[in-house]
C-alpha cells in the first residue's frame, strides 16, 4: 500500500484494534476468577495524539507506523468485575470494526491497482 497519511492511519487503527482484542480475550479468560478486574485500553485518539505530538517535537513527518506505540500503561485495570457477556459483546464489536477497516483497506488497494493499471 502506498505510504501516505491515510494508509498509515489505517495501519495504526488496525494495531490498536489488535491490542484491544487481546485485552478483551484476556478479560474473558480471567472472568471466572473472583479477584479479577477488567482491563481496558486507552482510546485510539488519545494514543494517536500522543504519538503525533512526539513526532512533531522531533520534526519528523507522519511517515512511520513504528512511531505509533501502544505502551503497557495504555492498559488500565478498572474497579469493575469482569462480565463475560459484556466482554463477548466488546469482542464482537472489535471484530466488526476490524472487518470494516480491512474492507476499506482492500478497497483502497483495489483503487490504487486500478489507477496504476490505467497508466
Amino acid at each position: 500500500m502506498l505510504n501516505n497519511r491515510l494508509s498509515i492511519l489505517m495501519q495504526q487503527r488496525a494495531q490498536w484494534l489488535s491490542a484491544k482484542t487481546q485485552l478483551t480475550v484476556e478479560n474473558i479468560a480471567n472472568a471466572d476468577m473472583k479477584s479479577a478486574r477488567r482491563k481496558e485500553i486507552t482510546p485510539f485518539l488519545s494514543i494517536l495524539n500522543r504519538s503525533q505530538h512526539a513526532r512533531t517535537n522531533t520534526g519528523k513527518l507522519l511517515t512511520d507506523v513504528k512511531n505509533f506505540k501502544i505502551k503497557s500503561e495504555d492498559s488500565v485495570t478498572t474497579k469493575d468485575e469482569i462480565s463475560r457477556e459484556q466482554e463477548m459483546m466488546l469482542l464482537t464489536r472489535a471484530r466488526t470494526d476490524h472487518d470494516g477497516l480491512m474492507s476499506i483497506i482492500k478497497k483502497f488497494h483495489q483503487m490504487y491497482r486500478t489507477i496504476l493499471a490505467k497508466s
